[in-house]
């Protein structure tokens, strides 16, 4: 057996959004075996697949320490990400009660515009 060499994230933010998909999908249905070891060396196997792009045979040919090494830096990259509400998310959130008042003030500008003939003051 060799050394496993892929590349895999070193941030969240690396991260695509379809592997973000598919490692919750993952996760959920690895919750059953957690307590099987080979099931768990397949999950390892399949995790790193996800995240590097590489063929799931081509991880499996590597010794089972680097792939545990490769497994366990990925583990800790997503147990460790705390989600939070995008910025923009609460600013929409706050101005979307007003929404109509901004609306009747959109009309009161274009007939105020209107009435002095297009113009600017």
């Amino acid at each position: 057996m060799r050394q496993l060499e892929i590349k895999l994230p070193n941030t969240i933010s690396d991260c695509t959004p379809e592997q973000m998909t598919r490692w919750l999908m993952m996760a959920d249905a690895m919750k059953d075996n957690k307590d099987d070891i080979t099931q768990f060396l397949i999950f390892q196997c399949q995790l790193l697949s996800l995240f590097s792009g590489e063929s799931i045979n081509k991880i499996k040919r590597a010794d089972v320490d680097s792939i545990q090494e490769a497994s366990t830096h990925m583990l800790k990259l997503l147990t460790s990400y705390h989600y939070q509400e995008p910025k923009s998310a609460n600013k929409a959130k706050k101005g979307s009660a007003g929404g109509k008042q901004s609306k009747q003030n959109q009309g009161n500008a274009t007939a105020k515009k209107a009435k002095n003939g297009g113009k600017k003051k």
